[in-house]
């Protein structure tokens, strides 16, 4: 978990209630600058708002399972039309 990509693990918890990522009793913690990092992540694809709380965005990416990036990107191709064009793109 210290060399993990978290954003994936603090999206899940977001969606359980947790609201303090950085204090959450990990088993073994991860270093708080990886934490910090998928936070900004996860803001930046718009599942979380400035509040830290999810968005109906972030709601829609928890159902997938697939890597956040990936289920943002599939949700942004129905708004551009091209969702056939992005599985094919996810798939490979």
């Amino acid at each position: 978990i210290k060399r993990l990509n978290l954003i994936s693990i603090v999206l899940f918890l977001f969606s359980l209630g947790v609201d303090d990522i950085l204090n959450f009793d990990f088993i073994t913690k991860p270093p708080e600058e990886n934490c910090i990092k998928a936070i900004e992540q996860l803001f930046s694809i718009g599942a979380i708002n400035k509040e830290g709380k999810l968005t109906k965005t972030g709601e829609k990416i928890v159902e997938f399972p697939l890597h956040p990036f990936m289920a943002k990107m599939i949700i942004s191709s129905f708004k551009y039309e091209c969702l056939e064009h992005i599985i094919v793109i996810a798939s490979i």
